[in-house]
């Protein structure tokens, strides 16, 4: 779970770092008091103050079942909607990530609903402003959760699906 985390701060970091020049792209100054904060970035400060963790002995149990499983069959392949030359598609066990360069728009609206279609249809975040479009949904039971962005800045798409330790 440590390399998960890792990985997912250190695509944070490089997608911040990216987003951060407010000239740009159009950083938005509204009543919160935020300047140039991304959807990712709202969605993130979300994520950390509404999470919490229990553990009982039959989270044991999943965890040892969710580890065996392949994640990356739980959504579409990347390769089977979009046709831009530059995809990456990456498992790491607990974890899938991928990324497509130069994608379309409706690319990204077409996966987006045929993850919607494969379960993960509660959704947990969905909006849209000047940076891109993100969506974050559960599955039923919100053991996993799927992680889209797409940005405008350079039309490029990033994909992750990881398990919930809740």
């Amino acid at each position: 779970m440590r390399k998960a985390l890792l990985i997912m701060g250190l695509a944070v970091t490089v997608f911040a770092v990216g987003c951060s020049d407010n000239s740009s792209n159009g950083g938005s100054d509204d009543s919160s008091g935020k300047t140039g904060t991304t959807l990712v970035e709202e969605a993130e400060v979300d994520e950390v103050e509404n999470s919490t963790s229990t553990i009982s002995s039959s989270d044991s149990t999943v965890s040892e079942e969710v580890s065996t499983k392949d994640l990356s069959t739980m959504i579409p392949n990347p390769n089977d909607i979009f046709t831009a030359e530059e995809i990456s598609f990456n498992n790491y066990g607990d974890l899938v990530t991928g990324s497509v360069k130069n994608a379309e728009r409706s690319e990204f609206d077409i996966y987006k609903q045929k993850c919607k279609d494969a379960g993960f249809d509660t959704v947990d975040y969905d909006s849209e402003d000047d940076s891109g479009s993100l969506y974050m949904g559960y599955n039923n039971d919100k053991s996993y959760k799927v992680r889209l962005f797409f940005s405008k800045k350079d039309n490029s798409v990033e994909i992750t699906l990881e398990t919930e330790n809740n």
